[in-house]
């Protein structure tokens, strides 16, 4: 298991993926930018966990779980960056908690 590159491709996977989103959306107005902030930020860390599994960074039997956990914890970070938009730095911190959340997935379905 390799937790630290797993984090890093989480983190940037998720981050990428929510601006990605966000730019598409922003066509669509103030609530396009944060739908679609929402919607690419979490197929990107759902991606991105599943990238990690099939690289053998996470057991891939841990697969489904970590992507649980990286989209429960992309969610989390959406609420956090919201409730500070005025701090780019929580913008760019946040997503690290769905890297944070594809460990903790893969450490609970790894355990008997």
């Amino acid at each position: 298991m390799k937790p630290y590159l797993t984090l890093f491709l989480v983190w940037f996977g998720s981050g990428l993926g929510a601006f990605a989103g966000s730019v598409a959306g922003n066509a669509f107005g103030k609530a396009g930018l944060f739908a679609g902030g929402l919607i690419g930020g979490l197929l990107a860390s759902a991606a991105a966990a599943s990238v990690a599994a099939r690289l053998g960074w996470i057991p891939r039997e841990s697969r489904t779980a970590a992507v649980i956990g990286a989209v429960v914890g992309f969610a989390i970070a959406c609420g956090l960056t919201v409730l500070n938009l005025g701090t780019p730095v929580v913008a760019l911190l946040s997503p690290a908690l769905a890297g944070i959340g594809v460990l903790l997935g893969a450490g609970f379905a790894r355990q008997p």
